[in-house]
């Protein structure tokens, strides 16, 4: 896992497979995907499945390639929540 930013409150890192109830969560509720474009998730697994098989590929590839930067999924926690 790849921190990007700490604070007291908040951490925002790269997702990993863990986190697919919470991009589930997210990932299936119509409200948040006006806004974000993505398709609409029905099932626990295409989470885990986008995590795994796009987002965690990004993070590899960007490694060597800056440009692709802005395909970058981040995952914000607050903390004490």
């Amino acid at each position: 896992m790849t921190t990007i930013i700490e604070t007291e409150r908040t951490l925002l890192r790269e997702f990993k497979e863990t986190d697919s109830q919470a991009v589930f969560d997210f990932g299936s509720n119509k409200e948040v995907q006006k806004y974000t474009g993505d398709i609409l998730l029905d099932t626990v697994e295409q989470a885990k499945d986008i995590i795994k098989n796009v987002w965690l590929k990004y993070y590899k590839k960007a490694i060597y390639d800056e440009n692709d930067i802005k395909k970058y999924k981040w995952y914000k926690i607050e903390k004490g929540k």
